[in-house]
């Protein structure tokens, strides 16, 4: 039996998303087939207590909950309230994030989540929860939300009509075999997906090996050396200078950063990038109609300052505002900004890889202030540069490369499990 093997009948569902099922399959509106869980943090709830926050834009379609976000309940979030249990499945009522969905499980029963969630509780005598969330991440269902989603700049839909929406429902027998199926199936694309991810990994950690020693050691192997000063860089070209970072570049945070949060953004959407303290999408949170910062041409640096991802760097140019948990740096004198986004990057993993692993890390103005980096002459500066990017170039491609054969793989992964959800291949155990 192939997955590609039909059932022997088909009818009409009478649900445009869905089309034809098989045979002995019925269709339901989600609210008599799940509950929904409404549970909420309290608002008089222990100020200094300590929450795992999901947001929508941490849940993936492939992953679920990608990141979590520390805060104490007095400085979480306003949306950091939805509570969830084992076994329930949260979906976004945001249309921008339309395939946040992700099964709640032990350890993920302990978070707080955006009230830009809906949680339902599949009835497990009509719906079980292994076959539900895979339900819910059929385009069957997604497309269902995408119509039904309501306004202009921050399309979105509630739980209410959510739960008016329909899904296919086989036998239980079937749901039981078609969640298998899918658990192995996805497990095989997830490891292939994952083999591909750990290669970009190592690709970046090559192009990392790269800039370090270009930035810390130079490009004439001939060069005379001298002690830097710096124990975890040693020595550097003789000519070369250590400088302070606090007498040559300031950092700054953005003043509507406590304002700018995702969903904030979709209701003055715009041309002008907002950067956050995330890791997707280049940093770039949203866009909004208005911009904080103008750095020009000339740059600056960004880095996030809170998690897992503290003291990430990214290089920017044009016009843009922060969200929280990130701040950007720039020279207090013209310097070359894009030069000094390779020299800091091995110096910020550095001192990242310093805080112990139990510690949320946390990257400070009086922290970045205290650090020392080394100065070349401009014209090695722009040899650098141009070093660097000559021999990226290349580690780029077979990354890109990479990304693409990933993107095939998720791709096929999503078509299995809307043909296998709605009956357009039978499953093996059928």
């Amino acid at each position: 039996m192939t997955q590609n093997q039909k059932y022997p009948a088909y009818r009409d569902s009478g649900v445009k998303f869905i089309e034809e099922i098989p045979e002995g399959w019925a269709t339901s509106k989600i609210k008599h087939i799940c509950g929904i869980n409404l549970k909420t943090l309290p608002e008089n709830a222990n100020r200094d207590q300590i929450i795992e926050y999901v947001d929508i834009g941490s849940v993936s379609f492939e992953k679920g909950i990608t990141e979590t976000e520390s805060f104490t309940f007095k400085e979480a979030p306003s949306r950091a309230r939805r509570v969830a249990e084992y076994g329930n499945i949260v979906v976004s009522t945001v249309r921008t994030y339309l395939k946040a969905i992700a099964f709640v499980d032990d350890k993920s029963s302990g978070y707080i989540y955006s009230t830009g969630f809906a949680v339902f509780a599949p009835n497990d005598i009509q719906f079980l929860p292994s076959f539900a969330l895979y339900a819910f991440r059929s385009s069957a269902f997604t497309r269902q939300v995408d119509i039904q989603s309501k306004g202009m700049s921050y399309p979105a839909i509630n739980s209410t009509e959510i739960s008016n929406l329909e899904l296919p429902v086989p036998p239980l027998s079937e749901q039981t075999a078609i969640a298998n199926f899918l658990d192995d199936k996805t497990a095989k694309i997830d490891r292939a997906i994952a083999q591909k991810e750990r290669l970009i990994a190592l690709l970046k950690e090559r192009k990392q090996i790269l800039i370090q020693n270009a930035v810390t050691k130079g490009l004439d192997p001939t060069a005379k050396m001298k002690g830097s000063g710096i124990e975890w860089i040693g020595e550097i070209p003789e000519h070369w200078e250590v400088k302070k970072v606090f007498n040559h570049f300031y950092a700054s945070k953005g003043r509507d950063a406590a304002l700018l949060t995702k969903e904030y953004c979709q209701t003055i959407a715009g041309d002008f990038p907002v950067y956050s303290g995330q890791t997707s999408n280049g940093g770039v949170m949203g866009e909004i109609n208005y911009y904080e910062f103008d750095v020009g041409s000339a740059g600056c640096l960004l880095s996030t300052t809170v998690g897992a991802k503290a003291m990430t760097c990214r290089y920017l140019q044009g016009q843009f505002s922060l969200s929280q948990n990130c701040m950007i740096i720039r020279p207090r004198r013209k310097l070359n900004t894009l030069f000094y986004y390779y020299a800091f990057q091995p110096m910020f993993a550095h001192y990242r890889n310093q805080i112990p692993d139990h510690m949320q890390a946390s990257f400070r103005m009086e922290d970045l202030y205290q650090y020392r980096f080394l100065k070349p002459p401009e014209d090695e500066q722009r040899e650098i540069i141009s070093y660097i990017s000559n021999h990226s170039e290349v580690i780029d491609r077979g990354i890109k490369l990479q990304n693409i054969q990933i993107q095939t793989l998720r791709e096929y992964r999503a078509t299995l499990i809307d043909s296998a959800v709605t009956g357009k291949i039978k499953v093996p155990g059928v």
